[in-house]
C-alpha cells in the first residue's frame, strides 16, 4: 500500500503533467506562447520577452518568408532557434508523426554546425521534449531527433532532421520544408571581399527559394556588408518581407528597440567602450562599408528629395537658369553616369555670396558605346541649355571625338588625379554638411555614392563602381570659388 508521501507525489506529478499537456497544446498554435511558455524553460537566467519579440514572432507567423536585419544580441539568432525548437514541438506532437527536413545556412558550414549545437544544447535541457530521442552524436553536426513509438525501432521512426551547411558551398537540388539563414555575410575572421559578397548575393537572390517545399518556410537574419546586398534587392522585397530593426529607433527621445533588455544607457555604454563604427556595425545594423563611406547616410538622406516636376515642366523650371553638370565615363564593364544641376547664387545677410546646386538630372548609360554616349549628351546638352558640362577624360575615350569637333562646345575635358578629386570630394562634403545641395532620391545614385570610402576608393557592385561620386563631384566644381581644375 502506496504510502502518503508517495500517492502526493504522484498528484503531483499528474498534475505537472496536465499542465504541461494544456501549455504544449496552445504553444503548438501560438508562436508567441511557445517563446515565452516553452522555449524560455531552455535559460537557465530568466528569459527576457517584451513586446519586440512578441513583434517579431507575429511577424514570423504572417510571412513563411522574411529578411531580419537586426543588432547584435536583439533575439537575432535566437528567433531561428526558437522557431525550430516550435516546429520540433509540433513534429513531437503530430499523430501522423511526418518527417521534417531543414536546412541552416551561414556563411561557412562551421558556423552553421555552431548553431544547430547551440539548438541541440536548448532541446537537451527542456523538459517539453524529454520524449524526443537524440539520435545524432555530440560531435555530429547535424541536428536530428526522433520520436520513437511503442514497438517501434528507431531506424523506422519518423525525423526531424536539420543540415548545417555554408551558402558559399550551396549546391543545386536542395529541397527542404524549413530553410533557415543566418549571417551569411559575415565572416568572422575577415572582412569579406567584394567578389564573394557579390557571390552570396547571387545566391540568395536566385537560389534560394527553389529550396523551399511547398508550404515551407524561410528566414534570413543578418547585418548587411554593403548598400547593394541582397538585403535591399527590391526584387526580394517582392517575395520577401523585409524588417529592418536598429537597436536605437530615435536618438533624440532616447527610444530603443528592446527596453526590456537593453535601456538607452545600457546601450550608450556598449558605444562608448566599442567606439562608434563597431557600434554602428553591431547594433544599429549599418552596412560595414558604410563606415568607410567618405559621405555620411544620414546626411545624404537630408539633403536628399524627390522631383517634383515632369519633363513636360522642363521648360519652365529652366527658365533663366545656369545649369551645370558632370559626366562619369565609365569602363566596359561600368556605366557611365550624367548628373545635371540647376547652379544658385544668393547672399548671406553680411553680403556674401553663396553658391548652392539642385540637381535636376540622373542619368545611366550601361553598355552604351562612346559614340552612342557623346551622341546622348550632344542632345542633353541643348534640351538643358547646359553652361557647362565637365566630363572624365583621364582615359581620354572622348578625345577623338573632341579633335573631330564632334563634341558639344560647352563639354569640358578633365583630368582625374589624387589631388583634385580630393579636393572634389571634400567640396562635395562641404556642400552637403552645409545643406547648400539637394540631390535626386535615386536609389542608384545614393548607393554608389555611399561605395566610395575614406580613401576616395570604390567598391565595385553589380551597378556600379562609384560612378555617381564622381559625376556629381565634377558637376559641382565650382570655378567661383576657385580652380579645382589646377593642373598639379
Amino acid at each position: 500500500m502506496k504510502n502518503l508521501q508517495e500517492s502526493s507525489r504522484e498528484s503531483l506529478e499528474l498534475k505537472a503533467a496536465a499542465a504541461m499537456e494544456l501549455i504544449e497544446r496552445r504553444a503548438v498554435k501560438d508562436f508567441n506562447y511557445f517563446v515565452n511558455h516553452v522555449f524560455a524553460l531552455s535559460f537557465q537566467s530568466d528569459f527576457v520577452s517584451g513586446q519586440y519579440v512578441a513583434d517579431v514572432c507575429e511577424h514570423m507567423d504572417k510571412h513563411p518568408y522574411a529578411m531580419y536585419i537586426t543588432g547584435r544580441g536583439h533575439f537575432k539568432s535566437t528567433r531561428l532557434y526558437a522557431r525550430l525548437m516550435w516546429h520540433l514541438l509540433r513534429f513531437k506532437r503530430e499523430k501522423r508523426r511526418s518527417p521534417v527536413e531543414g536546412w541552416y545556412f551561414s556563411y561557412n558550414s562551421e558556423l552553421a554546425a555552431y548553431h544547430l549545437s547551440k539548438v541541440r544544447s536548448l532541446v537537451a535541457i527542456n523538459p517539453f521534449y524529454s520524449e524526443l530521442t537524440n539520435y545524432k552524436s555530440q560531435t555530429d553536426s547535424v541536428l536530428g531527433f526522433a520520436k520513437v513509438g511503442p514497438n517501434q525501432t528507431l531506424d523506422k521512426a519518423p525525423k526531424f532532421l536539420v543540415k548545417p551547411a555554408g551558402l558559399l558551398a550551396f549546391k543545386r537540388g536542395i529541397h527542404a520544408n524549413l530553410i533557415y539563414v543566418d549571417d551569411p555575410l559575415k565572416d568572422p575572421e575577415n572582412k569579406l571581399k567584394p567578389t564573394v559578397i557579390r557571390k552570396i548575393n547571387r545566391i540568395v537572390s536566385t537560389e534560394l527559394l527553389p529550396m523551399v517545399n511547398k508550404g515551407g518556410e524561410c528566414y534570413v537574419v543578418g547585418t548587411p556588408q554593403t548598400n547593394d546586398d541582397f538585403f535591399f534587392d527590391k526584387g526580394l522585397s517582392t517575395l520577401f518581407a523585409q524588417w529592418f530593426t536598429p537597436a536605437i529607433l530615435d536618438w533624440k527621445a532616447e527610444k530603443v528597440l528592446w527596453p526590456d533588455f537593453y535601456t538607452f544607457e545600457d546601450l550608450m555604454k556598449i558605444r562608448a567602450a566599442q567606439g562608434d563604427k563597431t557600434f554602428n556595425q553591431e547594433y544599429m545594423a549599418q552596412p560595414v562599408y558604410n563606415e568607410d563611406s567618405y559621405i555620411n547616410r544620414e546626411a545624404l538622406e537630408s539633403v536628399s528629395t524627390e522631383l517634383c516636376w515632369k519633363k513636360r515642366d522642363w521648360n519652365k523650371v529652366l527658365a533663366d537658369a545656369i545649369v551645370v553638370g558632370g559626366f562619369d565615363i565609365g569602363k566596359k564593364r561600368h556605366p557611365s553616369h550624367l548628373a545635371l544641376f540647376i547652379k544658385k547664387y544668393s547672399e548671406t545677410e553680411d553680403g556674401d555670396e553663396i553658391i548652392s546646386y539642385r540637381q535636376i538630372y540622373s542619368f545611366w548609360m550601361d553598355g552604351w558605346q562612346y559614340e552612342k554616349q557623346y551622341k546622348e549628351l550632344n542632345q542633353i546638352c541643348e534640351l538643358f541649355n547646359v553652361s557647362k558640362l565637365y566630363y572624365d577624360n583621364t582615359r581620354a575615350e572622348f578625345e577623338g571625338f573632341a579633335e573631330q569637333g564632334l563634341l558639344n562646345p560647352v563639354m569640358e575635358p578633365v583630368t582625374l588625379n589624387a589631388k583634385n578629386q580630393t579636393k572634389m570630394a571634400a567640396n562635395l562634403d562641404m556642400l552637403i554638411t552645409n545643406n547648400r545641395i539637394n540631390l535626386i532620391n535615386e536609389q542608384r545614385q545614393t548607393s554608389q555614392l555611399l561605395m566610395v570610402d575614406n580613401a576616395l576608393q570604390a567598391l565595385e557592385s553589380p551597378e556600379g563602381h562609384g560612378d555617381s561620386f564622381w559625376s556629381i563631384c565634377m558637376g559641382i566644381s565650382n570655378e567661383d570659388e576657385g580652380d579645382i581644375w589646377i593642373r598639379y
